[in-house]
């Protein structure tokens, strides 16, 4: 077994990082010795050896260099996925997300305790390991090839993001981060990994590439001598110690592999020469000794000192953002002192439930809300990794086996037999030294360099030992934010800060030094309200109230769907008879206390202030008379008598602001999976309750909330210049853009999605554009948000399962051009699938995952979120009652149709640009045409060419040169062009007919030009990498990447452009605007087909009180449109 090592004076560590590595030094010299002496160094691999296979030169022809190898040149994975990093995230580094703690996707991991893999290792560039096969990588040496090829390419991924995430990272150190990929590299080699991937396809590689390496492994133990193989026939199944010493004997080219190009870079203590010097080039010894040690420490210690760095790092920088956003100063210079809630406590006294917003408060709301939500999900991950480590040495001191499952099922790559290798020898140092209590391990971890750096008391300073693991015992309470188990300033790690906590009960104020103190309630914390006058009405406002945190909202929208059933407004006349929805309804108490909250406004002349004790308030007054009047919510039953008041201004701001959150809780938490329908099918009862519930909400906020605000905004007086839609519509607009900054969008989660509302918003404004569809009077961006939930719930529940289309009819790659580069799996999109919490849709679906489609197959039937127009209240088609459009879709992307179109398409004539004079004579630009035409997409003639006529000319894109219109020419013609019979069995009219050419001819158009910009995309991709490198023969993987894109929901934004320009093209053809595409014959048949449309238009006759038929196409644009998405 060797010679015991030295007593090492581990108490010298300065913080944990050292520690680890210390003893990992001590553990490594000891494995050094016994692999050398079991192995005769028989293990130790050289590249020059590497053999490939049918190679013209199979031997002699690897670069001893680690840092030369290519993996296109140099791999016997030639099965078209030798790059380690194929398929792989390229963020590496991130602000924003964290570790995976799931117990699903960590091997020895329960609710109870477990490792949490770091954001770094869950996209570690080792794909390609799961492709090796035994009959090739089969000798040391070409296993170490394949392992140096996975050790370059994930140091050139970290050492290429990190030089960006230092920027604002100053601490991160490129070697440290270096050795611990390194480290991970070396657990995966020997079947020690935790990790098991972040979804099913990733589990499957994982359980793959530890079955290849057992058989690789087995190989190579076939290859040794007697006498080494005879040391190691102790394990026949699982070779962990011969995986063991062969990682030993070859650590140092991996390492040589990792650290290539790693120029100026340090280690972070002196391992170099015997512990004298550091590692100062390039990340290397100069000796050739490798200088960290962190392969032999046991892998979720080392990731519970990465967790604990990211999160100090990370904790720093968000309360840097809650002082600037619910402190700091508002946009005019003012200082400010906001609440978690978005309320000024300067102004606000919660004893009298005097409630007031201003000074841009609701910043603090957004910030904190994050943060808490945060903060909480780091303390849960805190606690497993501490348990973890409490369970392990419990176990190694017990002399219990890592191995054993404690009646748990192994899973089929997990260890089987007692086996302990280098963790053993680690937990034995460990468990002797003054660091067997996890808490003077935890000590060590605050004295990491950036838990030292967290250093405002408000936020809480890092003392990792000092925190309460146990639910709420010694938690305070937090009122309007529930508790949690540190949020205690004393204990102040997980402390949710002094910035998101309530005012203080009588608010705040000024001294003299300009520093904010808490008023006593002897300062002015009873005042003279204001009250409704005996005869007064006001406006009443039923708001549906589900909180502040995430988990406060799902709750109560939760409690919400529960009690309408999904089938009713609350406070409707048709809840009346429905039990639970009844009472609470009719003004029951039951759960009415908890979701609604029943607001009055009064205008200022309905209020009055007689016979009320207290002191004026010239703040109050003047917010009364100057804010819209004034908002009063009666106290609940189980509350102590009062009334809270807000300002109507404030009010409405409070009412948005929650407005927001909660349409960013259904569609980014509850509804995301129900919408996108790709593993699942429709029909799920989760999702069906859901989507009800939906609609039931949107009418919820619409008729009993937002209606009567507006009623409420209406009444105000002396507007000036003013109307009161165009100031409502401006007031929006403001607050909408005030939280779309650069710097929110970049701290801010919730500022973020505020963000994508407003992109969102933008994109249904331009499809109505394209469409011609108007937005009516409702055009406030509130009236545009509920319009466009109003077009989600209608989605949501219309869910279809996409149609079942015959192999032998819709043969995509057989038709057409091909996309001939290769097709990676890219699996980074899914790492975030499944959570901490699984929610009931995935639950209930599992195992219905649908069979995985070619690249080149589009999934008919799909519908996108984003790009899809929302119909208008009351409008669709003269004589449709419900078109089954991706039917039609279907029908016509068969092979022969498209065979039909293709010929059309890709004849060779139609490449370029053509400019057509007055005259008639044409200049044309062939398909490397000139960059103008490269780069114009939009369906606006270009300038005129060069030696035109001074009238000018049109220059006609390639687009519309060829714009697919064989269908419409087939029903202007009388041909073939039956539509299918509609629901009702009827005979299809000639609008039917009309429609289904339309839809046919944009949706092959479609399916074609998405073909051509991925193509066009992957060119351009080719060429820049080619240029910036002319010696590296590349390839480019654009294409699949959109195509991932599309497949995951979301249609790249420049190509979106496109499709409403083709189908801005459709719409001149129908209104008869001038197409012309510079061939005369083409040219001819184009005005056939508009006088045909336009004689069938001008014959209908107007129906009886419907609309003029001139407005067709405003009617069935958005059946054409969802052809158009179909095809996708």
């Amino acid at each position: 077994m060797g010679r015991p090592p030295a007593v090492t004076d581990y108490s010298s560590a300065t913080d944990a990082k050292h520690l680890l590595d210390q003893i990992g030094e001590t553990v490594q010299k000891e494995v050094h010795s016994e692999a050398l002496s079991r192995s005769e160094s028989a293990l130790k691999g050289f590249l020059t050896s590497v053999v490939y296979q049918n190679d013209e030169r199979s031997t002699k022809s690897t670069p001893p260099n680690p840092c030369d190898l290519e993996h296109s040149l140099h791999t016997n994975v030639t099965d078209g996925h030798s790059n380690p990093c194929e398929g792989r995230a390229e963020d590496r580094f991130s602000d924003t997300q964290g570790a995976q703690c799931h117990t699903k996707k960590i091997k020895d991991s329960d609710s109870n305790g477990g490792a949490c893999a770091p954001f770094r290792r869950l996209h570690l560039c080792d794909q390609h390991l799961s492709h090796m096969k035994e009959d090739k990588i089969n000798t040391k040496d070409n296993l170490l090839l394949e392992v140096c090829l996975a050790a370059k390419y994930e140091g050139d991924s970290l050492r290429k993001h990190h030089d960006q995430y230092k920027i604002n990272n100053k601490d991160s150190q490129l070697c440290t981060v270096l050795a611990r990929s390194f480290a991970d590299i070396g657990d995966i080699v020997r079947g020690r990994d935790l990790y098991r991937g972040g979804n099913t396809k990733e589990k499957d590689r994982r359980d793959k590439l530890e079955d290849n390496l057992k058989r690789i492994f087995q190989q190579i133990h076939s290859g040794l001598s007697n006498g080494a193989k005879d040391r190691y026939n102790g394990d026949k199944e699982n070779f962990y110690q011969l995986r063991e010493d062969w990682w030993e004997l070859n650590r140092l080219e991996v390492w040589k592999a990792i650290t290539c190009n790693a120029w100026g870079n340090t280690y972070f203590r002196g391992t170099c020469s015997k512990d004298t010097a550091s590692a100062k080039n390039n990340c290397q010894c100069i000796d050739q000794t490798v200088p960290t040690y962190f392969d032999y420490v046991p892998q979720y210690l080392r990731w519970f000192e990465e967790w604990a760095e990211d999160f100090c790092r990370k904790k720093k920088k968000k309360v840097e953002n809650l002082q600037k956003q619910c402190r700091g100063q508002d946009k005019e210079g003012a200082d400010r002192y906001c609440s978690r809630n978005g309320f000024d406590c300067e102004k606000t006294i919660r004893k009298i439930e005097l409630l007031r917003m201003g000074k841009g408060c609701t910043d603090c709301f957004f910030a904190c809300n994050p943060y808490v939500e945060w903060i909480d999900n780091q303390r849960k991950q805190f606690d497993k990794q501490k348990n973890k480590y409490e369970k392990e040495m419990q176990k190694y001191t017990n002399g219990e086996s890592r191995s054993g499952s404690g009646g748990r099922r192994l899973r089929r790559s997990e260890p089987k037999e007692n086996y302990e290798g280098y963790e053993k020898k680690f937990y034995n140092i460990l468990k002797n030294s003054s660091y067997s209590g996890v808490d003077a391990f935890l000590e060590k971890l605050n004295n990491e360099t950036d838990c030292q750096n967290v250093d405002d008391p408000q936020g809480g300073i890092i003392n990792f030992e000092k925190v309460n693991t146990g639910g709420t015992a010694g938690s305070a309470s937090v009122p309007g934010g529930g508790t949690s188990g540190t949020n205690d300033k004393e204990k102040g790690t997980f402390y949710r800060s002094d910035y998101c906590q309530p005012c203080p009960i009588c608010g705040v104020k000024k001294t003299r030094e300009g520093k904010f103190e808490e008023k006593s309630e002897k300062d002015k914390c009873n005042i003279k309200l204001y009250k409704p006058k005996s005869e007064a009405k006001g406006t009443p406002i039923n708001f549906l109230y589900s909180g502040d945190e995430t988990n406060e909202i799902g709750k109560k929208l939760k409690a919400f769907c529960d009690q309408t059933s999904g089938s009713s407004v609350v406070g409707s006349s048709s809840a009346r008879g429905n039990g639970v929805v009844a009472s609470v309804a009719s003004g029951g108490n039951s759960g009415r206390q908890e979701l609604y909250e029943e607001w009055k406004c009064y205008e200022i002349d309905e209020l009055t202030t007689d016979g009320q004790e207290g002191e004026d308030d010239h703040y109050y007054e003047e917010d009364v008379r100057t804010g819209g009047g004034l908002c009063i919510l009666e106290k609940t039953n189980g509350e102590e008598n009062g009334k809270k008041q807000k300002t109507f201004n404030p009010f409405f701001y409070y009412w948005v602001a929650h407005m927001l959150k909660d349409s960013i809780y259904w569609e980014t938490q509850e509804l995301k999976k129900c919408l996108k329908n790709e593993k699942k099918k429709c029909g799920n009862p989760k999702c069906e309750k859901s989507c009800k519930c939906f609609e039931t909400w949107i009418k919820q906020k619409k008729e009993k909330e937002w209606d009567p605000i507006k009623t409420h905004f209406k009444k105000q007086k002396n507007l000036g210049l003013f109307t009161h839609d165009a100031l409502l519509k401006q007031v929006l607009e403001l607050e909408f853009a005030n939280k779309n900054t650069e710097e929110d969008k970049k701290n801010n989660v919730s500022a973020r999605e505020i963000h994508l509302i407003n992109e969102m918003l933008k994109e249904d404004e331009k499809e109505q554009e394209a469409t011609g569809a108007s937005s009516g009077e409702n055009n406030t961006t509130i009236d545009k948000l509920l319009k466009h939930e109003e077009g989600i719930a209608t989605k949501c529940k219309k869910c279809e399962d996409p149609p079942q289309r015959d192999n032998s009819s819709v043969a995509r790659s057989d038709s057409g051009p091909r996309d001939t580069t290769s097709s990676p799996v890219n699996d980074a999109e899914d790492e975030d699938e499944e959570e901490e919490e699984e929610d009931e849709v995935e639950e209930a679906e599992e195992g219905t995952e649908e069979p995985a489609k070619d690249s080149a197959t589009t999934k008919q039937g799909e519908e996108e979120t984003e790009a899809e127009p929302v119909p208008e209240e009351g409008e669709g088609p003269t004589t449709q009652n419900d078109v089954n459009v991706c039917q039609i879709v279907a029908n016509i992307l068969t092979k022969d149709n498209l065979k039909e179109a293709c010929q059309q398409k890709y004849d060779g004539k139609y490449y370029g640009w053509k400019c057509v004079t007055p005259s008639g004579t044409t200049s044309e630009a062939t398909g490397e045409g000139s960059a103008e035409a490269k780069d114009r997409h939009k369906r606006e003639a270009p300038s005129s060419p060069s030696g035109s006529s001074e009238k000018g000319s049109i220059c006609v894109p390639p687009r519309r040169r060829r714009l697919y219109v064989k269908k419409l020419h087939d029903w202007a013609s009388g041909g073939n062009t039956q539509a299918s019979e509609t629901t009702q069995g009827q005979t299809p009219s000639q609008s039917d007919k009309l429609l289904k050419a339309f839809v046919e001819s944009a949706a092959v158009e479609t399916f074609f030009l998405w073909h051509k910009y991925k193509v066009d995309k992957a060119r351009e991709d080719k060429e820049r990498k080619e240029r910036e490198n002319e010696k590296v023969i590349v390839t480019s993987h654009v294409g699949e990447e959109l195509q991932k894109k599309l497949e995951g929901g979301k249609i790249d934004d420049e190509f979106k452009r496109q499709m409403f320009y083709t189908l801005g093209d459709y719409r001149d053809i129908f209104e008869g605007k001038s197409i012309e595409v510079g061939d005369t014959s083409e040219d001819t048949k184009m005005k056939e087909i508009q006088n045909k449309i336009q004689e069938y238009i001008n014959s209908v006759s107007k129906p009886s009180g419907d609309k003029d038929p001139k407005d067709w196409w405003n009617e069935n644009a958005k059946h054409i449109w969802k052809g158009m998405i179909c095809a996708l």
